[in-house]
C-alpha cells in the first residue's frame, strides 16, 4: 500500500466522523455553524498512524470512541424511543425446567415456540411470542413487570423487542440508522415461511441460505417430519434504513421464488431491542453473493478488523 493510499483511508475514516460532528450541530441548532470544528482529529489519527506502526486498528479504535460520544450526544435530541404501534415480544429462557415453563405459560394464555437454528449441533431456542400495542417505552416496562411476575423462576437468556416497519419512528434511510441506532442490536429482520416436502428440496434450500447469508430453522414444536414440514428463511440487515431494507427484502422473495421456493408468508420487523444477539452466534451463516441495493446485506462469516490484509483499498472516484 502506497502512502498515498494510506492517507486516502485515513481521509475516509475521518469524514465518517465528521459527518456526524455536522449531524449534531444540524440537530442542536439547525445549522452548521462550524465546518472545521473537528480537523484537529485528522492529524491526531496520523499521528497514531505512524505511533502504531501504521496499524490502522488503532485508528479505528480512537474513532469509534470518538463517534459512540456524538451519536450518545445525538440520541439526547432524537431519541429512538419514541416508536408507536405493534410489537412482537420473545422473551428466551434457559434450557431447563422447560415443562415448568410451558404450564406457566399456558396458564397465562402465553404463546410458547421452539426455534431449532442448527441440524447439525442441536440448537434449540426455547421463547414466548406475543404480540402488544402501545409506545415503545412502554412495552420495555410492561416485559420488565411480566418477567419479574410471571418468570422470576427462570434463567432469561434474551429479550427482543421487535416494531413493524410500518411504524413511526422507524429510520427511514441508511443514514438515520447510523446515526440513531445501534449498529449490532438494532436490524431489520425478514421471515419467509416455506414449505419443505423431501429431503432433496431441504438440501437445495439449505445451499441457498449458505449461498445468500441467510439462516433457517423450524418451530420444533410444529415438527412433523423433517422432510414434511414448514422452514423459516431469516434474513437481517444491519446497515440499512427502512427504504432499502424493503428493497432487499423484494429482492429476496424474487431470488426464492425464481429457485422455487415461494414464500408462503413474510414476516417484516424492525429490532428496536435485543439484549443478547450473540445467542445466535452459531447459527449458519454464510457470505452473501446477492446482487445487492445500495445498502449491504451484512457479511457475518468473515468477521476480521479493517487492517485486516484480505480487506481492499477503495479506489479513488474519478468524477
Amino acid at each position: 500500500m502506497t502512502t498515498r493510499d494510506e492517507d486516502r483511508i485515513l481521509k475516509y475514516l475521518f469524514h465518517g466522523l465528521r459527518c456526524l460532528d455536522i449531524g449534531e450541530q444540524l440537530i442542536r441548532t439547525k445549522s452548521i455553524y462550524d465546518f472545521k470544528r473537528v480537523s484537529y482529529v485528522l492529524s491526531e489519527i496520523k499521528q497514531i498512524f505512524i505511533n502504531n506502526m501504521k496499524n490502522i486498528d488503532f485508528v479505528v479504535d480512537y474513532l469509534k470512541n470518538k463517534s459512540d460520544g456524538y451519536k450518545r450526544i445525538i440520541d439526547e435530541f432524537v431519541p429512538t424511543n419514541i416508536i408507536n404501534g405493534e410489537f412482537k415480544v420473545h422473551i428466551t429462557i434457559r434450557n431447563r425446567n422447560i415443562q415448568k415453563f410451558l404450564n406457566i405459560c399456558k396458564i397465562n394464555n402465553i404463546k410458547v415456540i421452539c426455534i431449532h437454528l442448527n441440524d447439525e449441533d442441536h440448537i434449540e431456542q426455547v421463547m414466548t411470542s406475543s404480540y402488544h400495542v402501545g409506545i415503545y417505552s412502554d412495552i420495555v416496562e410492561q416485559m420488565k413487570t411480566l418477567i419479574t411476575d410471571t418468570f422470576n423462576d427462570f434463567d432469561i437468556t434474551r429479550l427482543k423487542i421487535k416494531s413493524l416497519p410500518s411504524n413511526n419512528g422507524i429510520p427511514e434511510n441508511d443514514i438515520d440508522k447510523l446515526f440513531f441506532w445501534d449498529k449490532k442490536s438494532n436490524y431489520f429482520e425478514f421471515h419467509y415461511k416455506i414449505f419443505i416436502k423431501s429431503k432433496n428440496k431441504l438440501r437445495q434450500l439449505k445451499k441457498l441460505c449458505q449461498q445468500q447469508n441467510l439462516y433457517l430453522s423450524y418451530n420444533a414444536f410444529e415438527k412433523p417430519s423433517i422432510y414434511n414440514m414448514y422452514y423459516i428463511v431469516t434474513m437481517r440487515l444491519f446497515n440499512s434504513g427502512r427504504r432499502n431494507a424493503l428493497i432487499d427484502n423484494n429482492t429476496i422473495i424474487q431470488y426464492l421464488t425464481r429457485n422455487d421456493f415461494l414464500p408462503l408468508k413474510v414476516e417484516q420487523y424492525f429490532v428496536v431491542y435485543d439484549s443478547n444477539i450473540n445467542l445466535d452466534k452459531r447459527w449458519k451463516r454464510i457470505t452473501s453473493d446477492l446482487p445487492q441495493s445500495k445498502s449491504e446485506i451484512v457479511r457475518i462469516r468473515h468477521e476480521y478488523r479493517i487492517g485486516d490484509i484480505r480487506r481492499k483499498v477503495p479506489k479513488r472516484s474519478t468524477e
